[in-house]
């Protein structure tokens, strides 16, 4: 296994195919992904956000989240996404089951969660709203940086997701890059996808 899976994780500046539009109309080349993907790894870095480290997301669903998904991977942070309908005491449990070093969620939310932030001795609370707006994205870096991906194996881990908790608490399922990559791989061959196709995302 390639000792850097993102290695080959890169951005053409002048690819101007579409990537993503929002439910808005907006679209965001590949290049703008890729750009914004080493800004913000470039920003948790400065965060002092280190590899292996779990980060908890709850944010609502946007390219801004997804961008953030990627520079946690780029980074070799362990991506711990959240439903936003859990409340801030159902956190506690995830904030220690996990011991999260940064959490990253709405400034809607920042009120209720930084008491309980501070008191479980989480470094760093970072907002992040579904425009775009926020301290992560807010955070200087306005140049074009290079993307320099973090060197990870196959078995590190990359995620924690998860599940329902319908018969007790919920249970993290946890993932490697091993695991990600395997399933867009899969994912790849069972729809045969193209370059010319579109998925519309409506989970």
């Amino acid at each position: 296994m390639n000792d850097n899976l993102y290695a080959s994780f890169k951005f053409d500046r002048e690819n101007t195919a579409t990537a993503v539009i929002t439910w808005d109309g907006e679209a965001f080349s590949y290049a703008r992904i890729g750009l914004e993907v080493a800004r913000t790894a470039h920003r948790l870095r400065a965060m002092g956000l280190k590899r292996g480290e779990r980060v908890i997301m709850q944010t609502e669903k946007s390219v801004y989240a997804l961008i953030c998904y990627l520079a946690c991977l780029v980074n070799g942070l362990v991506y711990v996404p959240l439903n936003t309908a859990y409340r801030t005491r159902d956190l506690k449990y995830f904030l220690q089951d996990t011991g999260a070093t940064a959490v990253i969620a709405g400034d809607q939310q920042k009120p209720n969660l930084a008491p309980l932030v501070e008191r479980e001795g989480v470094a760093q609370l970072i907002t992040l709203n579904q425009d775009g707006s926020g301290g992560l994205f807010e955070r200087g870096e306005d140049g074009e940086p290079r993307l320099d991906p973090v060197a990870v194996a196959g078995d590190d881990l990359a995620a924690i997701l998860y599940t329902s908790g319908t018969t007790g608490q919920p249970k993290g399922a946890m993932l490697t890059h091993s695991n990600l990559i395997s399933n867009v791989q899969a994912l790849h061959r069972a729809w045969g996808w193209r370059t010319d196709d579109v998925l519309l995302h409506v989970l």
